[in-house]
């Protein structure tokens, strides 16, 4: 530690750090400390680190003694001590994680010499070149040098850059663990995934291609881009700055492709860093190291000090045996994605491969899982799961860990709810309606658990269920383009609605609207059969009000036409043999449209028998009843269906063959009564010329006054399961709803089967 002077503060200084290795070639880094923060260095020497954790946890427990009593103490060893803490941290915890990396990528590696700083963060505002106003905004890591020599067979470079990318997250997570106070820290890990989920532009930028974009850069950024350029490295920065809490400004990356050793800094308000955080500690300990007497400012430390050591302390055991930590859920999930980003990562183009790590493993990473891996347990009890409004629910959470529980908190519908020294709390509201609630309990390690319930406060003077009506379209009709679905919804105590769609051949329900307002009819959501395969699809209206009552309806709708934006399908061809007749070929399909369905070779990829599809708008045989026409002499009554009753055959070609559902005779005159035993006919619409029978019955059917019964099936519902399709050239079709195509038979009498072991 120095001291240099007299300089005004808020003045940007050089500080430049000439490393020379053995081989005395000299490696030169470069920073810009500002006059009035405090700069500790910190090194990582190829060792020792557990025995520094001890050292550094020993004087911090000495500065608390100190700030205790209020004895004369420097500013040296309040601020010095707590920064040394978190920076020889979070060098342990790069050689953790470092450790469990090279054991999975079969490399043997071993730290070479690094260094960095942890400082306090200041800022300043200039007028005409003097400063004006400097803020103290918090603390960041400034890492300069976190280097590994390793040696394997292949994965040498992959080992390299996926350390890189932990360096950076590392420096957010010991951060936020030694002096977050709930604040959320910034690396340039962290700003890049921001910017990817915002939508932001990311750049890939390399020696060969690189066009450097006219973008906002401040003069540091523009130097570490061209610098890296220079040297034949790859960048990656997005396109803006982003905002994340109170820092604005980039995540930067470069990435040597031969050796894959990587940097990632960040570009903004507080300066380069590699991990910054922005909150009340920082001022203090700036305030700290420039009074001359810091112990004034023991209330305000002290607290501080027990999160520091216990991140120090606790990775004490693992800094001297890496591999000490047992295998939890957590720690499995994070070994997984990283063996998934090893081997997936070399076979993707940069800008993706650069944004894999973050994907599959940034949320999992934590310094929880090794300094302590067990979470809390959460105890929530609710007296009741509903309430009357002006009533009041006890509510009652606890948490228990196997260290010390640090927050504790309930919040209902967003809003903090206080608990007692009991973990107690009363809840009252008039305003009826469904109120989630959430509790949430932290650990001193960092390891936060959450547990979710709900409860209703009831209405009672509403004693409905949810009208719902679904105006338009009408059931049953053909869906070629978007189209929007105009409904209405009515309760007096509406809690939620939702409008979804299934096809009626494959599970799985896609959202299309949701709310909690009454509508009266108005759009709620847009239909958008441009992504979907041709088809029957059910779409599903339900809604649910404060006391519990649901109302659901569902229509069913038919998807057809060729307008498909977006998808993407091509058909190999593997086999094909010239026969008399009918030639025999084998296709297999990929299309996006069934990426979610598991079919003969996988998600999405079918087989040519497997591209007919035969959907029912509902049970053929269910919901039908007799509608009485005409007056005396001319009455009629006729048995016809409650909504549409439709099948459809989609060819391979995307044409759908419709049919609606009927029977024959379906009207008698009243002198003759109705007909119990019909014949179930499928009539052509929608330009359909085919013909359509089952073949597992034969349509002769019973009709007891709301159904039709198959005899031959045990007078259950009439549900066939096989059909011949005749087309109007004269093929037929012999189908299964479950396998496909079972046959194929030519005018001529030529005939292909399919079966399970062959055609």
């Amino acid at each position: 530690m120095a001291n240099a002077g007299p300089y005004v503060m808020g003045v940007q200084g050089i500080s430049e750090t000439i490393y020379t290795p053995p081989t005395l070639s000299q490696a030169r880094s470069l920073s810009q400390p500002i006059v009035g923060e405090y700069r500790t260095i910190g090194m990582d020497l190829q060792g020792g680190l557990s025995h520094r954790l001890q050292t550094v946890s020993e004087r911090l427990a000495k500065t608390e003694a100190a700030l205790s009593t209020f004895t004369a103490i420097t500013h040296h060893e309040i601020v010095g001590n707590l920064l040394n803490a978190s920076l020889d941290s979070y060098f342990a915890a790069n050689e953790v994680y470092d450790t469990w990396q090279a054991q999975m990528t079969e490399v043997v590696a071993h730290r070479a010499p690094s260094m960095g700083a942890a400082r306090t963060v200041l800022t300043t505002d200039f007028v005409v070149g003097i400063p004006q106003k400097v803020q103290f905004n918090g603390i960041a890591f400034e890492i300069e040098r976190l280097n590994s020599i390793a040696v394997g067979k292949n994965n040498t470079q992959r080992f390299q850059r996926q350390i890189g990318k932990l360096g950076s997250a590392l420096a957010h997570l010991v951060l936020e663990q030694t002096f977050g106070q709930g604040n959320q820290a910034v690396s340039a890990l962290r700003a890049q995934a921001s910017a990817l989920k915002s939508g932001e532009r990311i750049y890939s930028l390399n020696p060969e291609t690189a066009i450097l974009p006219e973008l906002s850069l401040d003069a540091s950024a523009q130097h570490f881009i061209e610098q890296a350029l220079h040297f034949g490295m790859h960048v990656t920065l997005p396109e803006n700055p982003i905002t994340l809490d109170t820092w604005t400004g980039r995540g930067l990356g470069r990435v040597d492709p031969k050796t894959g050793n990587s940097h990632y800094p960040t570009f903004g308000t507080g300066g380069q860093a590699t991990g910054i955080l922005y909150n009340d500690i920082g001022q203090r300990l700036v305030w700290a190291s420039l009074l001359k007497k810091p112990v004034r400012l023991a209330p305000a430390i002290k607290p501080q000090i027990p999160f520091v050591q216990s991140v120090a302390v606790g990775l004490i055991p693992l800094a001297t045996d890496p591999l000490k930590i047992g295998l939890t859920d957590k720690v499995l999930t994070l070994l997984t994605g990283n063996q998934i980003e090893q081997e997936t990562g070399p076979n993707l183009p940069e800008v993706l491969d650069e944004h894999l790590f973050s994907g599959l493993l940034l949320e999992h990473l934590s310094l929880g899982q090794l300094l302590d891996p067990v979470p809390p347990e959460i105890d929530l009890q609710l007296a009741a799961d509903s309430i009357n409004p002006g009533e009041t629910l006890q509510i009652t959470a606890t948490a228990s860990d196997n260290g010390e529980i640090t927050n504790l908190t309930v919040k209902i519908n967003d809003q903090l709810l206080p608990l007692d020294d009991n973990g107690q709390a009363t809840f009252t509201s008039e305003q009826p309606g469904k109120y989630s609630l959430i509790v949430t309990a932290t650990d001193r390690a960092g390891n936060i658990s959450r547990q979710e319930s709900s409860f209703r406060v009831n209405a009672p003077d509403d004693t409905s269920p949810p009208e719902l009506v679904i105006h338009s379209p009408e059931d049953g009709t053909e869906i070629t383009a978007p189209t929007d679905f105009v409904a209405t919804i009515a309760d007096d105590s509406l809690v939620s609605w939702q409008l979804a769609v299934k096809s009626v051949s494959n599970p799985g329900l896609t959202i299309l609207g949701s709310g909690s307002d009454p509508i009266a009819n108005q759009p709620i959501a847009t239909f958008d059969p441009t992504m979907l395969t041709n088809g029957l699809y059910q779409v599903i209206f339900q809604a649910v009000d404060a006391n519990g009552r649901s109302t659901a309806i569902s229509n069913t709708y038919r998807v057809a036409g060729d307008l498909k934006v977006g998808n993407f399908s091509f058909t190999v061809e593997d086999i094909s043999i010239d026969m008399m007749g009918l030639p025999l070929k084998v296709l297999r399909t990929y299309d996006t449209r069934r990426k979610g369905e598991a079919l003969d070779f996988g998600q999405g990829w079918s087989i040519n028998y497997q591209s007919i599809k035969i959907e029912e708008s509902r049970v053929p045989g269910k919901y039908w009843t007799v509608n009485t026409y005409g007056r005396r002499f001319n009455k009629k009554l006729c048995i016809e269906p409650l909504g549409s009753h439709q099948v459809t055959i989609t060819l391979p070609s995307g044409k759908v063959e419709t049919f609606e559902v009927g029977i024959s005779p379906d009207c008698q005159t009243a002198f003759q009564g109705i007909s119990r035993h019909v014949k179930v006919v499928f009539k052509p619409i929608n330009g359909t010329f085919s013909q359509l029978e089952p073949v597992d019955t034969d349509g002769n059917i019973y009709f007891d006054g709301n159904s039709l019964l198959d005899p031959m099936n045990d007078m259950q519902f009439f549900n066939p399961s096989r059909y011949k399709l005749t087309t109007e050239a004269g093929y037929e079709y012999e189908l299964d709803e479950n396998f496909g195509i079972k046959s194929l038979t030519d005018p001529n009498g030529n005939s292909l089967t399919y079966t399970k072991d062959g055609i």
